[in-house]
């Protein structure tokens, strides 16, 4: 599959680079990278079978933001922080079958790669990334259902299509 290929070629100056070690310089990159490719045309059918497994038990937000792995290493509290939780995870406290959601997820991201480590500027730090964990695909969780990016996420056709309004999201 091209994507794959696509994938692979970007990753692998990368990985050879890699050091595991915060990069003195952005024009020698030893900081790590993660990588994933998406199949946008399996996006609606992840969105069928998300809305179709969604549990509905409460989901606890705050229990969610504790508990998965998050992609942006800014702070909270920074203005506005949206954050990117890894969509895996988030599934597994969502949806109700899990096997169902894997395989379509499997489907629609036909790549992903990290380093152990990457290196992020804004914590000015390396950080690990979970690798058999996580997916390479976040997901937005709304911090405040009454924020305008909340609203904003609600306006979108994935809202609607995975069926996130089923959880008041």
């Amino acid at each position: 599959m091209w994507g794959v290929t696509i994938g692979e070629a970007y990753y692998k100056p990368y990985e050879d680079k890699y050091t595991g070690v915060a990069p003195n310089s952005n024009y020698n990159w030893t900081g790590g990278v993660s990588v994933s490719v998406v199949k946008c045309d399996a996006l609606d059918d992840l969105a069928t079978v998300t809305k179709q497994t969604l549990s509905s038990s409460p989901v606890d937000v705050n229990t969610l933001l504790g508990n998965l792995y998050n992609y942006d290493k800014r702070y909270r509290s920074n203005a506005g922080y949206v954050g990117y939780y890894d969509m895996k995870q988030l599934m597994q406290y969502l949806s109700s079958d899990m096997e169902a959601w894997t395989l379509a997820a499997d489907k629609a991201v036909v790549y992903w790669k990290t380093a152990p480590k990457n290196y992020s500027g804004i914590i000015a730090s390396m950080f690990s990334i979970p690798q058999d964990a996580t997916c390479g695909f976040s997901h937005y969780i709304p911090l405040s259902t009454t924020s305008a990016a909340a609203k904003a996420y609600r306006s979108t056709s994935w809202y609607e299509a995975a069926g996130l309004s089923q959880i008041s999201w």
